[in-house]
């Protein structure tokens, strides 16, 4: 089997990461509840992945790493915690759903006002096009990373620096971004950055994280014990307990950390690159397809290892389905990102999704071209 679907979920997990559940499913007590040998080994396991994800993004001083169960619960921590009613939201065209969903149930329920700012015409969300949506009431910013529809890298930086001149809190969501490419948190500051643990991080399904820097305001969304201050009523104030309730995905964030130690030996600089090649295979092929529309950025330096396309008159579903047929796993479809579709004139149909790990060679994508080229005629 050759697996292309690497935005929906990373295929094959390492090695070590199988061993890690199996060791923690044999070992591992309730975290924070007791004072017995399976506890302390299940506390001293989920210390060791928080320094590890801490590590990997430069977040030792400035954040707190906040377990979730996927990208989708930590941004569902980080929206509804951060705004309230009648503050007002920016956010843009080229989101997942994971955003977007929540943002227009505040709507409804807190009377949030929501400002969605397009891309360019390079699907690019450019800085100044967020500064010009801000208001006086505007409490929070949500922008994705990298678009898991056109793998179009947004310029983070340069958008979080405007909502730092105006005090206002960033979210980022990093699902696409984290473990394909370097995320330095010391440097760039996002107030929040959301990401899961399933899919580039190298984790088991059912983890994830949320980063939240220190000073940064922001309501609990689910209630429950922690293990600390029984007989208070409020959830403690520190992190990350004042996030965390109830009995954690041990077993899977053992996973977790195993996969992110593998991604510090290997470099995630190396993987970004190995990534970046396979991706720049694809498309000097792909560009020469008769009747192909190519939704990826044009400038190279905004592409990542997610790639999506059609080819005219053929509907991208059988596109999938075929390929399926030979064994090579892609998505077709809207990929949880409606207003990306919209931008992208594909809310007819969507579009085919390529998208690649460090596991990927570039065997695998001459074996897909081919077969592509087979299926057209």
């Amino acid at each position: 089997m050759i697996y292309l679907d690497n935005a929906a979920t990373m295929f094959p997990r390492p090695d070590c990461v199988k061993d890690a559940v199996l060791h923690a499913l044999d070992m591992a007590g309730n975290p924070g509840r007791s004072a017995h040998e399976a506890a302390f080994a299940a506390d001293e396991m989920m210390e060791q992945t928080r320094q590890s994800l801490c590590r990997l993004f430069h977040a030792e001083e400035d954040y707190a790493c906040v377990f979730a169960q996927n990208a989708t619960d930590a941004l569902n921590m980080a929206i509804p915690g951060s705004l309230n009613e009648g503050d007002h939201a920016v956010t843009t065209m080229m989101e997942h759903n994971s955003v977007l969903r929540p943002l227009y149930a505040l709507q409804k329920t807190r009377n949030v006002e929501l400002t969605i700012v397009p891309p360019d015409e390079m699907g690019i969300i450019r800085p100044a096009q967020i500064e010009k949506a801000l208001q006086k009431n505007t409490k929070l910013v949500i922008v994705t990373h990298v678009s898991n529809v056109t793998g179009a890298i947004m310029p983070v930086q340069e958008i979080i620096n405007v909502c730092r001149r105006h005090g206002i809190p960033c979210l980022i969501d990093a699902s696409q971004a984290a473990g394909h490419m370097a995320v330095d948190l010391q440097s760039l500051q996002a107030d929040l950055v959301a990401m899961p643990g399933h899919k580039g991080l190298c984790g088991p399904q059912g983890t994830g994280v949320l980063f939240v820097k220190n000073g940064t305001d922001l309501s609990p969304t689910r209630f429950g014990g922690t293990g600390i201050l029984t007989f208070s009523q409020e959830m403690p104030q520190e992190y990350p307990s004042h996030l965390e309730a109830g009995t954690q995905n041990v077993h899977g964030i053992a996973g977790l950390g195993a996969g992110v130690r593998m991604l510090q030996e290997k470099g995630v600089e190396n993987i970004a690159a190995h990534e970046k090649e396979l991706t720049e295979h694809l498309l000097s092929e792909l560009t020469n397809f008769p009747d192909v529309v190519i939704y990826s950025p044009q400038d190279a330096a905004y592409r990542s290892g997610v790639v999506s396309f059609n080819i005219a008159s053929i509907d991208p579903s059988h596109i999938a389905n075929a390929l399926a047929q030979e064994h090579i796993c892609v998505r077709a479809g809207f990929h949880c990102a409606p207003l990306a579709h919209k931008c992208m004139n594909t809310t007819h149909c969507g579009a085919v999704r390529v998208s690649f790990s460090m596991f990927n060679t570039h065997d695998e994508v001459d074996s897909f071209l081919s077969t592509l080229r087979r299926i057209i005629r």
